[in-house]
């Protein structure tokens, strides 16, 4: 496909999928009655995102918005600012799937129309306030709300028509693109099955009492769901030590081309400083987690990390409570930790580690332009890298350059919507703790592959008896009661 931008997503997933082929024309279109509305321009927004990103899923993108004027501020997005010229600047901005305003769509596009209206379309973006989804027309009666109050229900149903576009590409036999997913009760379901949220019509999120591990593509999801509902309050502090490259693009909401090379934790906390709600922000450290927040982790930490090791490493913070939200292929995954047990190491081994000789020995060998670009990697010149290679044991430059130059395996499958709807998820459930007890830790898990096909909803989860952190013989139960026994739950 000539870009890395959609190479992580290119793959058919053992022929499950087709590979990116013949891409159809999409249009997105933001009707008069609907365009006022906060929570579907913010799924317009998305929507058009995820599109954007979704190089090989589709050829090019049409935004219908008329003369709507934006009224929230979004990445790339101005209040009072022409919502259609800056969805296409935004587009631009981003490299992948072109987008245009012309005055009709393509004969052959598929027409997705976010919130009510009346134009023919091909799939309609439905949500109340903590639930949406995606409906063929006429397939079944209208669950959402004309005008939600809350912007997580359209984020969904946005996630979900970006999903139904993908399996119209990807997939030989797409079946029914009708889907109901409730946010507050984490149940994925049909629309024949699908029964109204039962979350609250307001809730206020307490940013100061969450710590967040990682500003990759769920990260940046979450981050954008809490900055931007309408009861989040405080600062949200952060932690990520990495950069952007271009294979974030294809599922990262904040950053754009622009961004590639800098630090996650700068980009983010640039991007979001006049996004979302007045007395709302988010502070990223550059740093990892369990340093980060070591002397200071909140009550509940919100953990998107891509590795076990970084689950292992954070796990050591002992929170009081956990939430996780995670992706694989085509599957969304979210989790409810706390004592006693299950805990963020349960079930996830740490993935082996290149030997510290082995970094050395690719540094020692490798050629003169090879040699640079291992330095750039390390943030170090190439003599100060060699000299680090050449010298026998630990050395003061170890904890930056080996993380830095450390093989991590094969780059995973990866689409910017299963991403976009973790970190929804995530944020959901995030509030839904702040005001109702969540029970015993569960985990709930979403296929996206064939969504309509059964009911999907939260299970219970048990902890690993084996754990070497939280079994009977590991430092977690001990350091839960020590910490915790004599406050209030």
């Amino acid at each position: 496909m000539g870009d890395d931008l959609g190479a992580r997503h290119a793959s058919t997933l053992n022929e499950v999928l087709l590979p990116p082929g013949k891409q159809p024309p999409v249009a997105v279109v933001l009707e008069t009655s609907a365009a006022a509305s906060p929570a579907w321009q913010a799924a317009t927004w998305l929507l058009c995102e995820l599109v954007s990103r979704g190089l090989g899923h589709a050829s090019k993108l049409t935004i219908f918005t008329g003369d709507t004027t934006a009224v929230i501020a979004l990445p790339g997005v101005a209040v009072g600012e022409a919502l259609g010229p800056a969805l296409v600047a935004r587009s631009a901005a981003i490299g992948g799937v072109p987008a245009v305003l012309p005055d009709t769509a393509p004969l052959d596009a598929i027409t997705v129309r976010v919130g009510p209206g009346r134009s023919a379309a091909e799939l309609e973006v439905i949500a109340d306030n903590w639930a949406g989804g995606v409906r063929t027309p006429g397939a079944a009666p209208h669950l959402g709300l004309d005008e939600p109050t809350l912007l997580i229900g359209s984020l969904i149903g946005a996630c979900h028509a970006a999903a139904a576009l993908f399996r119209q590409a990807r997939l030989s036999e797409p079946g029914h693109s009708s889907v109901w997913h409730d946010g507050w009760a984490l149940q994925l379901s049909n629309l024949t099955d699908a029964t109204p949220t039962a979350g609250p019509n307001r809730a206020v999120l307490a940013l100061d009492d969450l710590v967040l591990a990682g500003m990759g593509a769920v990260g940046n999801a979450f981050a954008l769901t809490a900055l931007t509902h309408p009861g989040a309050m405080g600062t949200l502090r952060g932690a990520d030590y990495d950069h952007i490259d271009l294979t974030n693009l294809n599922r990262c909401l904040l950053f754009v081309r622009d961004h590639l090379g800098q630090l996650k934790a700068d980009v983010a906390n640039a991007v979001t400083r006049d996004l979302g709600q007045p007395h709302a922000a988010l502070l990223v450290t550059p740093d990892r987690a369990e340093r980060a927040f070591r002397e200071s982790s909140g009550p509940t930490l919100v953990s998107v990390v891509d590795t076990n090791r970084a689950r292992e490493a954070i796990n050591q913070l002992v929170p009081r409570t956990a939430l996780a939200g995670s992706t694989f292929n085509l599957r969304v995954q979210t989790n409810t930790f706390g004592q006693p047990g299950p805990c963020l190491r349960c079930g996830n081994p740490p993935e082996p580690v290149e030997p510290d000789r082995d970094v050395k020995a690719r540094v020692l060998a490798a050629k003169a332009d090879e040699l640079e670009d291992l330095a750039a990697q390390a943030g170090q010149t190439a003599g100060e890298l060699l000299t680090w290679a050449s010298t026998p044991g630990c050395g003061e430059l170890d904890a930056t350059v080996l993380p830095a130059l450390r093989h991590e395996g094969p780059a995973t499958f990866s689409v910017g919507f299963v991403s976009a709807l973790s970190g929804v998820l995530l944020a959901a459930t995030a509030i839904r703790a702040q005001h109702q007890p969540l029970g015993a830790p569960m985990i709930a898990r979403a296929q996206l592959l064939r969504p309509g096909e059964r009911l999907q909803g939260p299970q219970p989860s048990a902890a690993d008896p084996g754990c070497p952190a939280c079994g009977p013989r590991g430092a977690l139960p001990e350091t839960w009661r020590r910490i915790w026994g004599e406050r209030p739950q």
